[in-house]
């Protein structure tokens, strides 16, 4: 079986979707907005990419902890909403052209899988990304695990096929971030993304990649 792996935020979408979910998840609970405004700075100002998705990480916790499942649903929905005009219909074409060819679409994100699963659900895609921590149906606001973000892509798609046996064939793989490079270079075909910004990161770390600009 052949294998397709995307990321999701700045690839299939048209830049980053972390502020939406803040958005939608704030729209349940605005009073937490001051819990959360010192990791949104560190958001805004830090140039380390871990560091950054751990700050995006513990937002999106603060803010899921202790919420419903009414609330949650709604929050989630709005999300849908606010992302759908972003998503690229060249990644959406590609993504039902390859499930028809009886490809496995696999959409690998550093972000929240459940808000995710939400905003593609019309689409033929199996979602991995970083998972929390629920007991009792309640979110505690912890990561579960390392999360899904630079080298735990790779190890987080191996445990989401590791049933379907050694049969499989990762045929191309598509991102926006360097930081991608342990999960591009799983793939045959990689295809680095980009909107505004020069190639030149991405011909420097896969120099047999592709590179495709897009709106």
């Amino acid at each position: 079986m052949d294998v397709v792996l995307l990321d999701f935020d700045g690839t299939i979408t048209r830049r980053d979707t972390t502020r939406d979910l803040l958005k939608a998840l704030l729209g349940q609970r605005p009073w937490l907005v001051f819990r959360i405004l010192p990791l949104v700075l560190a958001i805004v100002v830090s140039r380390e990419g871990e560091r950054i998705q751990q700050a995006k990480n513990t937002c999106v916790g603060l803010l899921l902890k202790g919420l419903n499942e009414k609330r949650l649903d709604l929050a989630l929905t709005d999300y849908a909403r606010l992302v759908q005009p972003l998503l690229r219909p060249e990644l959406i074409q590609r993504i039902e052209d390859k499930v028809n060819q009886r490809c496995l679409v696999l959409v690998v994100t550093a972000s929240f899988d459940g808000a995710v699963r939400v905003a593609l659900r019309d689409a033929p895609v199996t979602v991995i990304g970083t998972r929390y921590v629920q007991k009792a149906g309640c979110f505690t606001g912890a990561v579960d695990g390392p999360g899904c973000y630079g080298h735990h892509k790779p190890q987080r798609i191996r445990q989401a096929t590791i049933d379907l046996g050694n049969d499989l064939r990762f045929a191309e793989a598509w991102s926006d971030a360097v930081s991608d490079l342990p999960m591009m270079k799983m793939a045959e075909r990689r295809v680095w993304v980009y909107r505004d910004q020069q190639p030149a990161a991405f011909r420097q770390a896969d120099p047999d990649g592709e590179y495709l600009k897009l709106a």
